[in-house]
């Protein structure tokens, strides 16, 4: 492909991302409360957040280094990039499920949302690994399906979930950020 192509590809898989999560807004701010709001930007800075502290710079890491190996070094690359942080991941999301009601009553949230913080920052990690093994392997069309995808799904199911089975807060969290 050439780069025009590889370039269009990624450029209309981010667009449909940003502009289908931007016209479903309005809706969702029609059923969710401020409160509601506020508990989703909380999760979603703790996401953030355990995603920075677990995992522990492997993904710059493994990105610089990644690039630089000999081809029979990837391999070793590759799995110390996912399975450092993965054992970081896990670590943390034990401590956070045994001890989500105590933590809940620190942070102001309830004990569900603390455990789906811990799901949540395992997936996005694994997620953002998955796109930028694409990206170096210069998949763009499986990059492109995987992002279109993941957000036709997220945005749907959120949809039904906030709008249909009224779940508030919790359906818009469960179905991903």
């Amino acid at each position: 492909m050439n780069i025009r192509k590889i370039f269009g590809t990624y450029m209309v898989a981010t667009m449909y991302q940003a502009g289908l999560s931007f016209l479903i807004f309005p809706y969702l701010t029609h059923y969710l409360s401020t409160g509601d709001f506020g508990i989703i930007a909380l999760v979603n800075t703790y996401v953030t957040l355990i995603g920075a502290v677990a995992g522990m710079g492997c993904e710059g890491y493994f990105y610089i280094n990644f690039f630089k190996a000999k081809p029979e070094e990837k391999s070793d690359y590759f799995l110390s990039s996912y399975f450092i942080p993965l054992i970081s991941f896990l670590s943390i999301a034990i401590i956070l499920v045994v001890f989500s009601v105590p933590l809940a009553k620190i942070v102001e949230l309830t004990p569900l949302a603390i455990v789906l913080i811990a799901l949540l920052s395992l997936a996005n990690f694994l997620y953002e690994q998955t796109l930028g093994l694409l990206i170096y392997n210069k998949k763009s069309l499986i990059y492109s399906i995987v992002i279109i995808t993941k957000t036709s799904l997220e945005v749907l199911l959120t949809a039904f979930a906030v709008i249909y089975f009224k779940e508030h807060w919790q359906g818009r969290i469960l179905h991903g950020l």
